[in-house]
């Protein structure tokens, strides 16, 4: 990912979310150009999340309308342990995740933050 997006581009944004076979795959799309996504793959017991943020897209609100549409989905109602991979050092999205957990673990492993926690349902 590699596009970058200024605050003009906000109105052009479009989200899309796709499922396949239980799992989600949710984008925020200006024009042709996949600016953050984020999968989802929920299990009996926990689901795992995977974010990603196009380099050079600081705006936060477009972190919070991802995550919105991440939580929007039926199957991050249900309290259960989620497991995240998170870009290292988004505190952002790291605040916008944690909004929805009643219990936050983090630890670094390379590039990512991952983050344990139980869903608030």
């Amino acid at each position: 990912m590699n596009a970058s997006l200024t605050d003009s581009d906000q109105d052009t944004l479009s989200t899309h979310v796709v499922a396949d076979q239980g799992a989600y795959h949710v984008s925020i799309d200006a024009g042709p150009y996949h600016i953050a996504y984020a999968d989802v793959r929920p299990t009996c017991s926990s689901v795992e999340l995977s974010v990603d943020v196009a380099m050079g897209s600081a705006s936060p609100r477009l972190r919070r309308r991802l995550i919105d549409a991440v939580f929007d989905l039926d199957v991050m109602r249900t309290p259960r342990t989620l497991l995240a991979a998170l870009p290292l050092g988004d505190v952002y999205l790291l605040d916008c995740v944690s909004q929805h957990l009643a219990s936050v673990h983090t630890r670094s492993a390379g590039h990512s933050c991952l983050v344990d926690g139980r869903l608030l349902g």
